[in-house]
């Protein structure tokens, strides 16, 4: 599977249940953007958290997001 974006990573746990291989690509963390509000900016948390530990592999395309990932798993 390849998942584009991490805004729908809770739902990936239903590809671990399957036994599934995933591959996120992360692709930023919106969640400490100024422009969204609390709601939002929790959405955003929960699904970085989980994607990382959800995906099987993450893709970084810019140097801060593997930087970022690197503290997450």
């Amino acid at each position: 599977m390849l998942t584009l974006g991490y805004n729908t990573a809770v739902f990936c746990a239903l590809y671990r249940l399957k036994g599934l291989k995933n591959v996120i690509n992360m692709d930023g963390v919106e969640w400490r953007r100024q422009k969204w509000g609390g709601v939002a900016k929790a959405w955003f948390w929960l699904n970085d958290w989980a994607g990382c530990w959800l995906g099987n592999h993450l893709v970084a395309d810019h140097p801060e997001i593997k930087k970022h990932l690197a503290t997450r798993v």
